[in-house]
């Protein structure tokens, strides 16, 4: 089993090398910056750019993966809206060279594509194969990607999380709740949206879970989040009252005093019963979540 890893600097992948690194798991770690987050094991990092096809072409190539983990992705939706065309050439012209690439090997390469509940619309918690309709660009990269990955012909699993959070890793850019967690430490007020529910997921069930898929092969798509039905205010209260830190500087708002770039769902987030029946995936309760993020104990 060797694993190519793409997006290994951002905040899945590198909790993903993280855990690759502890199971003595195979893997090539691959990122568009020339600094790794894991320096300390550069002889499993290589600089790949998903908008350069020769460059993908030839690692992928030499490496000859058995198993493609593809966590890179333009995934900030006011960025992908703003600038719709690098999302497009990184989302999913970039899966496509990735997918090409990988169809040129002589063996057959189990294809794992993250992607996010972003593709689907309102009504959510949202099955496996409920109605797509994303609500912004950002989505729609996404969804038009696994379309990609979909009619490659490879043996493919598409992985949508919602929400993700866990710990900070050095080098990486900081999660939902340690972003605020700083603001509020450094006493800057916050307006965090209480009207956007979503099913947050803990990055280290997602890693056991996508750990799942790949032990048993488990091909199609599977929803990989958490069980809580949650919104950023709530996820924040709960995070401040946990660590004991006054909420005052934290206000609640909605998306009709507060306007953001783009739309999102008032009911997103996803529902887990295909993974807990095939893959036996159960995920941590957010206020257990909290105690292994800054306890780091059960």
């Amino acid at each position: 089993m060797r694993i190519l890893i793409t997006g290994s600097n951002g905040f899945v992948g590198s909790h993903w090398v993280q855990y690759c690194l502890e199971n003595n798991i195979n893997f090539l770690a691959t990122g568009s910056r020339h600094v790794w987050v894991h320096s300390s094991n550069s002889s499993n990092y290589s600089v790949m750019n998903l908008t350069d096809a020769p460059s993908i072409n030839d690692i992928v190539e030499c490496y000859a993966p058995t198993i493609i983990v593809h966590a890179a992705a333009l995934s900030k939706p006011d960025e992908c809206h703003t600038n719709r065309e690098n999302a497009l050439d990184i989302n999913v012209l970039g899966t496509d060279r990735l997918l090409q690439a990988a169809k040129k090997l002589s063996h057959p390469v189990h294809f794992v594509y993250v992607s996010t509940d972003f593709v689907f619309g309102e009504d959510g918690p949202h099955s496996e194969e409920g109605t797509k309709n994303p609500l912004n660009f950002y989505g729609a990269t996404k969804l038009m990607a696994e379309q990609r990955v979909i009619e490659s012909g490879l043996p493919y699993t598409i992985i949508r999380p919602s929400f993700i959070y866990g710990k900070s890793m050095h080098g990486v850019r900081k999660d939902f709740l340690h972003a605020i967690l700083e603001q509020v430490r450094n006493g800057q007020p916050v307006n965090i949206v209480n009207d956007q529910f979503r099913t947050p997921t803990y990055i280290e069930d997602f890693c056991r879970g996508l750990h799942f898929i790949i032990q048993q092969n488990s091909t199609g798509i599977f929803h990989i989040s958490g069980c809580n039905y949650l919104t950023p205010y709530q996820m924040v209260i709960e995070m401040l009252e946990f660590l004991k830190i006054p909420n005052i500087l934290i206000t609640p708002v909605t998306g009709e005093n507060f306007k953001e770039p783009v739309v999102r769902a008032k009911k997103g987030g996803l529902n887990i019963q295909k993974a807990q029946r095939i893959l036996h995936y159960e995920p941590t309760d957010f206020s257990e979540a909290l105690k292994l993020i800054f306890i780091g104990a059960k």
